[in-house]
């Protein structure tokens, strides 16, 4: 008993049954946080799972600065790819047209984000019966600028390419379009916000973006198949 409080005394590290009581929903949550469920990679490392998200999406909603709203938010449904199947990048490539409306607002101000959720191609959490919102349902949001990258190396024949037409296939047929001019574009990723678990966001620099093993991304992702 503590002389003191009252209180009983656990063995461990001399910490009060009560206060024991009080951690144990914690620790708990902290134990499922170390677990790659359903492929994910765990909630201890952000930058993986940033990258998992990423590369298990097809489609995201890209913001932009809008000349048309004057200046206010606007976002768009854009197909993106940051690699084949069996190669994550991290990279975010776009196949668009300059008449697109976002596109229009990237000639003006590049400043872009991409929003994804892990719900949205995988069922990752409908599967699990979580909400969208629910934090353990990863949100991913890339920020950065959008750059043209047609007369690199990147664009015709590229990895871009590579990208976008092995998983979007449809876009071998944009690219017969003369008047759309369909051309290659990547978000210059420059931090990435994230929210995959209780205890709030988290933002990761580019560098430790793009610094998570790929081949741990590859190892999740078979998990799922």
């Amino acid at each position: 008993i503590n002389a003191e409080y009252g209180e009983p005394k656990s063995p461990i590290m001399g910490i009060s049954l009560q206060t024991m009581a009080m951690l144990q929903p914690l620790i708990v949550l902290a134990a499922v946080c170390t677990l790659a469920l359903g492929g994910m990679p765990p909630c201890t490392d952000k930058a993986g799972t940033a990258r998992w998200v990423v590369h298990q999406s097809s489609y995201g909603v890209l913001s932009s600065i809008s000349v048309h709203l004057n200046g206010a938010p606007f976002g768009n449904v854009a197909s993106f790819s940051d690699g084949t199947s069996n190669n994550a990048t991290g990279e975010i490539y776009l196949f668009q047209s300059p008449l697109d409306t976002s596109m229009q607002d990237y000639q003006k101000d590049p400043r872009a984000s991409l929003a994804l959720t892990a719900q949205q191609d995988s069922d990752h959490c409908s599967n699990k019966q979580l909400d969208p919102e629910d934090p353990r349902c990863a949100r991913v949001t890339v920020s950065g600028n959008v750059i043209s990258i047609n007369a690199t190396s990147e664009g015709w024949n590229g990895p871009a390419q590579a990208a976008l037409f092995s998983r979007h296939p449809i876009m071998k047929e944009w690219a017969g379009n003369q008047g759309h001019e369909f051309g290659f574009f990547k978000l210059n990723v420059s931090e990435v916000w994230i929210v995959d678990f209780f205890g709030g966001a988290a933002v990761i620099s580019a560098h430790d973006y793009f610094a998570a093993d790929p081949s741990k991304v590859d190892q999740y992702l078979a998990k799922l198949s």
